[in-house]
């Protein structure tokens, strides 16, 4: 991504760039109206729509800890160009970390925190899940007489 590429997608969301600087895949944009992390991704067909639903859902669950992805003045949320997907962020600064967790640990806590929202409970039964154990079992058994 480049600053051409950065102005060209800018125009969705009627920013005015007054600086562009490269942070890895993440262009930080100074604009008229705040400063802005345009994301570059490469995401397959209606994945992007996939991984937007997934925010929506996040926070309709109640997990609030995520930077929003701001909207183009048409409402829509990802763009594409030349097979490449970008969407917009606010820029949020990297501030010092300071807990008695470590970072890594910290992220793991947050993925029990939404794996716990977004688990979902299967119900069984009984009944079936002895019958499937035996059939299992049975197969076992069978293969380890054809070793044998």
């Amino acid at each position: 991504m480049n600053r051409h590429t950065a102005e060209r997608i800018s125009l969705n969301y009627r920013l005015d760039i007054e600086g562009v600087k490269r942070h890895k895949k993440v262009m930080k944009l100074t604009t008229n109206r705040g400063e802005y992390a345009l994301k570059e991704t490469i995401l397959q067909d209606k994945d992007d729509e996939r991984f937007i639903h997934m925010l929506r859902r996040l926070e309709r669950l109640g997990y609030h800890k995520l930077v929003p992805i701001l909207p183009t003045q048409y409402g829509e949320y990802t763009i594409t160009l030349d097979n490449k997907v970008y969407y917009l962020m606010p820029w949020v600064e990297d501030e010092a970390f300071e807990s008695r967790e470590t970072k890594e640990e910290k992220i793991i806590s947050e993925m029990g925190i939404i794996h716990r929202l977004t688990a979902q409970k299967d119900t069984f039964k009984k009944d079936l899940f002895e019958q499937s154990t035996k059939q299992l079992l049975k197969k076992w058994d069978m293969k380890r007489l054809e070793i044998e």
